[in-house]
């Protein structure tokens, strides 16, 4: 009874953090994902007398057998891939320059713009890129985001905005104001500074540590091997987007 107290805890205590999310107004498939995941695991585990029934009659017949272990394989697999995943998503969050004094250039992606500034997850991202400006007085940086329908403005110029407010000189900001996804964000901006005659052997971008793995895949397709500068995402909005980061980088290694 310890046992399954503990788990029913620690699966409700999963349930309860990708519900939050949802309730919240954020609906993906991260969060949808991640309730159906632990909202089975603790039906299975409040009823597991009914759920060992459920399987016993399912592997009755050699193709209900045959069905259940390739549904247990494949979440097997599931877990491995998301286990791999999630290595490398931190391995690339914590790619920081390490000589930041020849890492001059940064480019920051953006994120929701609301009607009173940028979003508490644009300003973590921003916050991160200004600390590093503010200690190395050379570096340059591109904002990068377009303005969506539902946005008073482009992401670039409220980003823009932000960095010139905390002090970072407007001539070291370069905006991007046209794109309007990730590979965007590095398609346009590596064009921006091809336009001004500015290298980018030595770049970094700038965004929240669990996106920087596949920013990272999609900026190399277009010749950069990026430095990561990573901005802390927030606890209760985490394991959302974690999950939801798993689904897109499988998608952007399947098609690119």
């Amino acid at each position: 009874m310890i046992i399954k107290g503990i788990l029913v805890f620690a699966e409700a205590v999963g349930l309860a953090t990708f519900l939050l999310t949802i309730m919240m107004g954020l609906p993906c498939i991260g969060n949808i994902a991640g309730t159906a995941f632990f909202g089975a695991l603790l039906s299975a585990t409040l009823f597991f007398d009914k759920t060992k029934l459920l399987v016993s009659a399912i592997c009755r017949t050699p193709a209900g057998k045959t069905a259940f272990l390739l549904l247990c394989a494949a979440v097997a697999a599931g877990l491995v891939w998301c286990a791999v995943l999630s290595v490398k998503m931190s391995k690339a969050a914590s790619n920081y320059p390490k000589e930041p004094d020849k890492c001059r250039t940064l480019i920051v992606l953006g994120c929701k713009v609301n009607k009173d500034g940028p979003s508490r997850m644009l300003k973590r991202r921003l916050d991160a890129a200004a600390e590093y400006l503010l200690k190395q007085p050379s570096a340059i940086c591109v904002v990068s985001g377009g303005k969506g329908a539902d946005e008073p403005t482009s992401e670039a110029k409220a980003m823009c905005d932000y960095l010139t407010a905390v002090g970072v000189e407007k001539d070291r900001i370069i905006l991007e104001d046209k794109s309007e996804s990730t590979e965007e964000n590095i398609i346009f901006s590596l064009k921006k500074l091809d336009e001004l005659g500015i290298g980018h052997d030595e770049t970094a971008i700038v965004t929240d540590g669990y996106h920087q793995l596949r920013a990272g895949m999609i900026a190399k397709k277009h010749g950069l091997s990026p430095k990561a500068i990573s901005a802390d995402t927030e606890t209760s909005l985490l394991p959302t987007y974690w999950v939801r980061e798993w689904f897109a980088i499988t998608k952007e290694m399947i098609f690119g």
